[in-house]
């Protein structure tokens, strides 16, 4: 005869919380990764997450020991209570670790901007190609430009700061108009896709 051998999984042996606990806490997990600063996230954890556990703790009769008093005092509700009324310092800094650690804000991890660094160098390159270019033969000695020569890229930055050199103060300029609008409002397509 088979005997049938229920298949629970055991928690981890280094898990803070249990799975009621975790149920009860992901209940504003959504809420949390939408809020986009600090103080919101904050406010969330300290007026929901934190409340929401304190009263299961309560519901099930293990609360903190150490706020033996506060649990006599309040019955908490959705009210605005410092952490540290509700539960000892340690547990709250214990459950905001787990919370940050485990629930990723979508601020951050969906709508990062990245750091255009827009240069006149750059610009140069982009708009006055020809001109860098016979720079660049001049400083490397050829007189065929390969790209894939390692002085190709080594030197285009000392060719182009030579046309910014030899430009006049009306080409600066509008170099520097387009640098600006450059840094503002991003590279044009033909750059993005290189």
């Amino acid at each position: 005869m088979s005997t049938q051998i229920p298949k629970v999984r055991k928690p981890r042996k280094d898990a803070f919380y249990t799975r009621e606990e975790i149920k009860v806490i992901n209940a504003h997990k959504e809420e949390y990764k939408q809020q986009t600063t600090r103080e919101l996230r904050g406010h969330i954890f300290k007026t929901k997450v934190l409340v929401d556990l304190f009263n299961f703790w309560l519901s099930q009769g293990n609360a903190p020991e150490d706020e033996e008093e506060s649990t006599n005092r309040i019955k908490v509700g959705y009210t605005i209570i410092s952490a540290r009324k509700l539960i000892s310092f340690q547990y709250a800094q214990q459950l905001a670790l787990w919370v940050r650690n485990n629930w990723r804000p979508y601020s951050t991890t969906s709508e990062t901007k990245p750091n255009l660094k827009i240069n006149p160098i750059n610009v140069v390159w982009d708009t006055q190609r020809e001109s860098v270019e016979e720079e660049l033969r001049e400083i490397l000695g050829v007189g065929e430009l390969d790209p894939k020569d390692p002085g190709y890229f080594q030197q285009r930055n000392a060719a182009g700061k030579r046309v910014l050199e030899k430009m006049n103060e009306q080409e600066l300029a509008e170099l520097n108009a387009i640098v600006n609008e450059r840094r503002t409002h991003g590279n044009p397509d033909h750059i993005k896709r290189e």
